[in-house]
């Protein structure tokens, strides 16, 4: 198969080429297709080429943003613009689904993009396997509420977001705007997506085992400042938000890093220096406002 892939591509019969790549399955080969139909675009080819990231979007992170978006104006998609800056940010997200690590910890500046990538990879996530539960928690009902709506807006726009072309078989079972939960599928006991304040009730109806997803749980500078909310935070985390998670669960950190005494911090002295919490497998990736070579900023997206 792969000595055909290659005297397929040779004759730039990318059809063929394409459906050799598939039956192989192994990434280096589409990369090889894109490279070699770059060079001699047509109608025909890019169509091809459009293919190739359906095909590889049930699997890849990366390549499911840029199909997802693919029926949306330039000027207004969210991920090729920002692409080449949150590119590594998207490889950590894709270790995490790949079960190479257990917690991520994603830091970078307000207003930045992060949480709307969050936003496509719990989409992403419950595409794959609706059966999970996951759980979303900020520091406010009121920022949940927008994370909830954000997801929505995917979910009941398939032809702007061509979710449905990339995952047939995905359907909607139920939505609550009331209790911010949706469910693909089917309806459970534990819903696909739960999305709670930190300082909601969060016993019993949010257990999660698929993932449990920590936004922004300080509201600022202010918070950050202060050493009793600081303490009020670590202690609904702890007693309320952390017991949610059910084995198998992962946990992905998200926000911007007010203080060395936040939740973020404190979870990693944890995972550092608690011998019981030696297996897990963990990453912390920041992403400065500015690149500390060039001292250029790092979210001049084009």
């Amino acid at each position: 198969m792969k000595n055909a892939f290659w005297k397929f591509l040779k004759a730039k019969q990318f059809r063929e080429a394409y459906d050799c790549a598939c039956l192989i399955h192994e990434y280096k080969y589409t990369e090889k297709l894109r490279e070699a139909i770059r060079e001699n675009v047509s109608d025909e080819s890019l169509k091809i080429y459009r293919k190739t990231y359906d095909f590889w979007a049930r699997e890849r992170f990366d390549d499911f943003m840029l199909a997802l978006e693919w029926n949306r104006p330039a000027e207004e998609q969210f991920w090729l613009p920002r692409r080449d800056k949150l590119l590594p940010m998207a490889q950590c997200l894709q270790d995490l689904e790949d079960t190479k690590l257990d917690e991520l910890f994603l830091s970078q500046p307000p207003r930045t993009g992060k949480s709307t990538l969050i936003v496509m990879f719990i989409c992403w996530v419950m595409f794959r396997n609706s059966e999970r539960s996951n759980l979303y928690c900020t520091y406010t009902a009121s920022v949940a509420e927008t994370f909830y709506d954000r997801v929505m807006e995917i979910i009941e726009d398939p032809y702007t977001y061509r979710w449905k072309e990339l995952f047939p078989e995905s359907k909607v079972a139920s939505t609550n705007r009331k209790d911010l939960t949706l469910n693909l599928d089917r309806k459970k006991g534990y819903a696909s997506l739960t999305a709670r304040s930190l300082y909601a009730n969060l016993n019993g109806g949010c257990d999660c085992n698929g993932y449990e997803i920590a936004d922004d749980l300080h509201s600022g500078i202010e918070e950050a400042l202060s050493k009793d909310r600081l303490n009020t935070a670590w202690a609904r985390v702890t007693n309320n938000y952390l017991p949610r998670a059910k084995e198998g669960a992962k946990r992905l950190w998200i926000g911007t890093r007010w203080s060395q005494a936040d939740c973020i911090a404190r979870r990693i002295d944890i995972l550092e220096n608690d011998p019981k919490s030696s297996h897990i497998r963990y990453k912390e990736f920041n992403l400065p406002a500015l690149d500390p070579e060039t001292d250029e900023s790092n979210f001049d997206y084009k």
